[in-house]
């Protein structure tokens, strides 16, 4: 009897899922498993054509060809891929596994670790595909030994699933269960369902070869309901053979005969050669239990032809051995001898030692039947050494993996207590959630409340201080307008008397001294007149600089003029500023100029530029230079330099400053290496 059982997963290139089929002999033996390839292989068939199966083999060679010899690896990584691929699409595996270990060995030049795994187990999936199970453990666990951080976590899964199944085909049922659980674990840890879904299918597997076919159809019955969750009909047939399989193993040959007629009508459905091969021989097994030998004959027939077609030599096998049972059953030992020598070369052609061992038994009691005692005891012998060797090995096993078998039993035990702590869980969570919120909730409305009440209390506080300051503005300006008020009318005030004493001076033919005092004595009055008036803000027009200097050279008073004086200045721009004012400005500067040019004519240079928001300019003349250490030199009163010949009373540079000031910019005096000075202010754009 035979019995199939399926595991899928899926990777990253969407493609490697699949069945492992398993055959019984009678119902005493587990026979093969197949790893997920076999999928992958029914998929091509159903869908038509493989993802490169329509490439132009000769371009896809070429191709190679060049990326050798333009030392492009990358490259030649995906095309050696491609047309390993290609190779299994036309079930040439010896020739697809001789293309991906080339890609594996330009991915391990790069250190490309991604596609390192990748290629470790799809070599190690092909090698399944080719009975080769020491060879695919190999390469699935140096997969499984690749940094995890550069694996997903599904495919992590997938090559847990993977080593699972190849540990299962050669017998290794403990190793198989630790890895399958550990799948499982990864698996509903990222909520996979596919991958959740082939874990119970393969634990199902496990359990079925340990003859724990109740255990075994209930995670069968897991596993179908995810895959119906994800309508994957090709996998959903698989588990109806599972089933199917595990009903006659239970002695239910009527549930199994319908099982593996619906999983036939699926097969068919959805044009899976492989899935039509099997379930049509599944069908031929229970009809040889029922004894239904003619009807069971033609059907395990029709399989092994299907299977030759595919190039399956498991599966081949297997139908032989039931062939041979059929022959045995009527009495015709030569034919039955036939089919279990052919068996026999099968199963030694793949190494499978366990069913190898079956085939010999079998062959011993046909010759005894036949009355060939003595080959029959030659048959008998081998099978005794054969079996004992496996026994040691067992043994061996036993020992070696005491410590898995107990934590992989003891996993297994969690699982069935695994959805109602899930459960449990959940409400907790969300009990634990609402109260958490709550607590959050009441948290953050203290915070607001807290903030508010800091915030309120903060402006109420700047409030008060705005209030402060604002009052304190007022009164410096009540001030400052009283004592510009003060100022003009003191200045007013003196003048008269001023004008007296000047033309009683003048008339008594004083002292020199004494004209010059008075002199100083009209220009303070007259300075303090006019920086009292420059508090009031100036009313500005556009005016053009150029025409401003020329009024004030033309303005210049007469005790201050100087008919050699000289100007050089560029054409000035036109700016909004108050006409007076700026002509003020330029007469205090040229008066400083006269006034301390020393033995010398005055020479003036006037420059200008723009800058990004102002324009700033230079008043560079030959007087006598100040020191740029100086303090205050713009300050009221301030004298910067008293020769005995030079009448100055400080003032100038002071209202200076204030113009500069009231019309938004600033003034200040600038370095020079070549004598003289220069003045630099700047007036907005």
């Amino acid at each position: 009897m035979f019995s199939y059982f399926s595991t899928g997963k899926k990777d990253s290139t969407t493609h490697q899922t699949g069945q492992s089929p398993i055959t019984m002999k009678g119902i005493s033996k587990k026979l093969h498993i197949y790893f997920p390839l076999i999928l992958l292989q029914g998929i091509i068939l159903l869908c038509g054509m493989h993802p490169v199966a329509g490439m132009d083999i000769d371009s896809l060679r070429q191709s190679i060809g060049e990326h050798r010899a333009n030392e492009n690896k990358r490259a030649l990584i995906v095309a050696y891929k491609a047309l390993g691929e290609h190779y299994q699409s036309q079930f040439d595996n010896k020739l697809a596994v001789e293309q991906f270990e080339l890609a594996l060995s330009l991915a391990k030049d790069l250190e490309n670790d991604p596609e390192v795994f990748h290629l470790n187990n799809e070599i190690g999936h092909t090698y399944f595909w080719l009975d080769n199970y020491r060879a695919a453990l190999d390469y699935l666990i140096e997969a499984n030994k690749v940094s995890k951080t550069a694996v997903a976590e599904s495919d992590q899964s997938t090559n847990l699933s993977y080593i699972a199944e190849v540990y299962m085909s050669l017998g290794n049922y403990r190793q198989a269960l630790f890895y399958q659980l550990e799948a499982l674990d990864l698996s509903k840890g990222i909520a996979d369902t596919l991958g959740i879904a082939t874990a119970y299918h393969q634990i199902g597997n496990i359990y079925w070869y340990q003859k724990q076919y109740d255990r075994s159809l209930e995670n069968y019955f897991k596993a179908l309901g995810y895959f119906r969750s994800i309508d994957s009909p090709i996998r959903i047939w698989t588990l109806q053979a599972a089933i199917s399989t595990t009903y006659t193993q239970q002695g239910q040959q009527e549930e199994a005969l319908s099982a593996a007629k619906k999983s036939h009508r699926m097969a068919l459905d959805i044009g899976y050669p492989y899935g039509i091969a099997f379930s049509t021989g599944m069908m031929g097994s229970v009809n040889l239990l029922m004894g239904n030998y003619e009807e069971a004959e033609n059907q395990i027939l029709q399989a092994i032809r299907g299977f030759k077609e595919l190039n399956v030599t498991a599966e081949q096998a297997a139908f032989l051995d039931e062939l041979a049972k059929i022959n045995q059953a009527r009495g015709e030992y030569d034919l039955a001898i036939d089919k279990l020598q052919e068996s026999l070369r099968l199963y030694t052609q793949i190494d499978k030692r366990t069913d190898k061992v079956e085939i010999l038994k079998s062959l011993s009691e046909n010759y005894e039947l036949k009355g060939d005692i003595e080959t029959s005891h030659t048959y008998l012998k081998q099978y005794q050494e054969e079996r004992d060797v496996l026994l040691a090995q067992s043994s061996d096993e036993q020992m070696k993996n005491l410590e898995t078998l107990i934590e992989a039993q003891r996993k297994q035990q969690q699982l069935d207590k695994l959805q109602e702590q899930s459960r449990l869980a959940r409400t907790r969570f969300y009990g634990y959630s609402l109260l958490f919120g709550l607590l959050v909730l009441i948290l953050i409305s203290w915070l607001l409340y807290a903030r508010y009440r800091t915030q309120a209390r903060a402006n109420q506080m700047l409030t008060e201080k705005n209030a402060k300051i604002e009052e304190q503005n007022a009164k410096l300006l009540d001030a400052n307008a009283e004592l510009g008020q003060f100022a003009e009318i003191a200045a007013k005030d003196l003048t008269a008397p001023l004008g007296q004493l000047k033309e009683w001076v003048a008339n008594s033919q004083a002292d020199p001294k004494l004209t010059s005092t008075t002199a100083q004595l009209e220009d303070l009055v007259t300075g303090l007149s006019l920086y009292a008036v420059l508090s009031e803000p100036p009313e500005a027009q556009l005016v053009n600089m150029s025409e401003i200097v020329s009024e004030a050279i033309a303005t210049l008073p007469a005790n201050i003029s100087h008919k050699n004086i000289k100007i050089r200045m560029q054409e000035l721009p036109t700016l909004m500023v108050n006409r007076r004012q700026m002509v003020q400005l330029f007469q205090h500067l040229m008066s400083y100029t006269i006034r301390f040019k020393g033995q010398q004519d005055p020479e003036i240079s006037i420059h200008w530029e723009a800058e990004t928001q102002h324009y700033q300019f230079s008043f560079q003349d030959n007087s006598q230079s100040l020191s740029t250490k100086a303090q205050n030199i713009f300050a009221l009163g301030k004298h910067l330099v008293t020769p005995k010949d030079v009448e100055t009373v400080g003032v100038g540079l002071a209202i200076s400053k204030k113009i500069i000031e009231q019309h938004g910019g600033n003034i200040w005096l600038s370095p020079t290496t070549e004598g003289g000075n220069t003045f630099v202010f700047t007036l907005p754009r």
